[in-house]
Order: structure tokens, then C-alpha cells, then sequence
């Protein structure tokens, strides 16, 4: 991101919740759409790809392949689980699909959506500044600058290596979350503030219940001893149109009076202001935990 005065003037805490507010949501909606209720289709996923990166016969064959091993893994999860169970299947058959492809096809798969045949896991610049205007009401000609500054990002993000993407890309967007922040006028600054709160206030309780969850469970307790200890290690979460996560995952390390475990916590919202049940976990020698 080019360096400028007003990618100072917000700080690290708000960059950071106006990305993930503005320029995650994306991800989880691309695969929401690409996996609806009939299943994840090899012969759509194929079609959406040759348009956006032409293939040459064998690269379509391989191709094929390549969707029909990741369409047995996704249609075996139920359908409102695969957002987030399902993605370590769709990173797996992005990467081998990005290996197929030469130089030029790569960078146009790269900035290509992947509800469009594409790569792109991010909310695409024209979709990000509707998410924005939707909140704040932008001017014609924020908008215009703003669209240059998310195209600017993905580009930026898209020359990144696969392997550096997740380490060095949120930098990346939390740069382009400052610039959009510093050309709002202070009241669309108040009204993504409260926006931000929201997504806060949301995630907090969320984290909350499940830890609640994991300290007073006699599963957990059973495995590890009384739980003195709880560290977050990393999560996802499932959003659509916007709206509060209804399901995600936490990662973490258990802290027991008899011994330390790695956790895979699954968890569910039905309704913003319900309550969060944890659905499934998962223990460090890759067992379901029955609860």
C-alpha cells in the first residue's frame, strides 16, 4: 500500500475490526455460494474456471479431477457445515488448480473471484465499497477513491507467494482499512465505529460462551483434569449478507490439572442474539470428542 499521511491517522485496533468487517467477509460467502444445497458441482466448478482462465484440454481434464476429489470431501459434510469444515478442502484444490496453470493464467486466477472461476478469496473491490456505502453512505467521489485503494489491496495481496499470503496479507489490508478510515468524514467515522463495536461486542460473546463452555464441561474435564488454563491459538467464523457469524471454530490449548491438550472447537449462533452452542470438538490425535 502506498505510504501516505492518512494511512497514519487510524489506529492498529480499528484497522484491523474494519477489515475484518469490510474485507474478510468474502471468503466465507464465496464458499457458501459454491457450495449450495445440491452439493459442489466438478462440471460448474470447471465451466467457472475455463471462463475465467481459459484451459487447454489437458489442463481441463486435470482439472475435473481436481474438483471431483474436492466434491467427494465438501458433499460429505453437511451443507450448513461446510463454510468452515469444508475449507481446508477448498485451500487444498485452489492450490493444486493454481499449479496447473502458467505464469499468466495464475495472475488472472489470482484477482479472479472464486465465485467466478477464480482464486480470490476476498470480497471483490466493487462488492467492499457496497458493504461501505451500505454502512456510511459514501460520496461519489469517495467511492472513486475507494474502489482504487481495494483494487490497489488485492493486487498487492495477489503478488504475494501462497505460502506468505496468510502472514503478510491482513498488513496488507489493515493498510487499506486506514486509508478508507482517513477519507471519512467524522460522522461515517462514528457510524463505522459503531459498526465496529458491534462486530466486537458479537465476537467477544462468542468467545465468552465457548470458554465458559471448555472450563465447566465434565468431558473436557475428564480428558485433561480441572481446566486452569485457556489460550486461543487462532479461529474462523461463517458470516453472510453481513450479517454476525453463525458458526466458526477456535483453536485452542487446554490447560489441565492432569495435562495439556489442543482443542478443535466447532461452535454455532443460530440467531445473533441467541445463545452459542459448541457442536463438535475435536482432540489433538484427531478424534471427535463425544460430548
Amino acid at each position: 500500500m502506498k505510504s501516505s499521511p492518512r494511512s497514519l491517522i487510524p489506529g492498529f485496533f480499528a484497522a484491523t475490526l474494519f477489515a475484518l468487517l469490510v474485507g474478510l467477509l468474502g471468503q466465507v460467502q464465496a464458499a457458501g455460494a459454491l457450495s449450495g444445497p445440491q452439493g459442489f458441482n466438478p462440471q460448474n466448478a470447471l465451466a467457472r474456471l475455463d471462463e475465467a482462465v481459459p484451459l487447454t484440454a489437458e489442463q481441463r481434464s486435470r482439472a475435473l479431477k481436481i474438483f471431483e476429489t474436492e466434491a467427494g470431501a465438501l458433499n460429505a459434510i453437511p451443507v450448513a457445515d461446510r463454510p468452515i469444515k469444508g475449507a481446508e478442502f477448498r485451500q487444498a484444490a485452489q492450490m493444486q488448480i493454481r499449479a496447473l496453470l502458467n505464469p499468466e493464467q495464475v495472475r488472472k486466477f489470482d484477482r479472479t473471484p472464486q465465485s467466478q472461476g477464480g482464486g480470490l478469496t476476498m470480497m471483490s473491490p466493487e462488492n467492499s465499497v457496497a458493504r461501505l456505502d451500505k454502512l456510511v453512505s459514501l460520496s461519489d467521489a469517495q467511492k472513486k477513491v475507494v474502489i482504487e485503494i481495494y483494487e490497489e489491496e488485492i493486487d498487492e495481496i495477489a503478488a504475494l507467494a501462497p505460502s506468505e499470503r496468510q502472514e503478510k496479507s491482513m498488513a496488507i489490508r489493515q493498510a487499506a482499512s486506514a486509508e478508507v478510515r482517513a477519507l471519512l468524514l467524522p460522522e461515517q467515522q462514528q457510524k463505522l465505529d459503531a459498526a465496529q463495536h458491534a462486530v466486537f461486542s458479537q465476537a467477544a460473546e462468542v468467545r465468552a460462551a465457548v470458554a465458559s463452555f471448555l472450563r465447566s464441561s465434565p468431558v473436557i474435564a475428564a480428558r485433561v483434569g480441572t481446566v486452569t488454563r485457556l489460550a486461543m491459538e487462532s479461529s474462523s467464523d461463517a458470516s453472510f449478507n453481513g450479517a454476525p457469524p453463525s458458526s466458526g471454530t477456535f483453536d485452542y490449548t487446554v490447560v489441565g490439572g492432569a495435562k495439556t491438550e489442543k482443542l478443535h472447537v466447532y461452535w454455532k449462533r443460530p440467531a445473533p442474539d441467541g445463545s452459542v452452542n459448541v457442536v463438535e470438538i475435536t482432540g489433538s490425535d484427531g478424534q471427535i470428542i463425544q460430548l
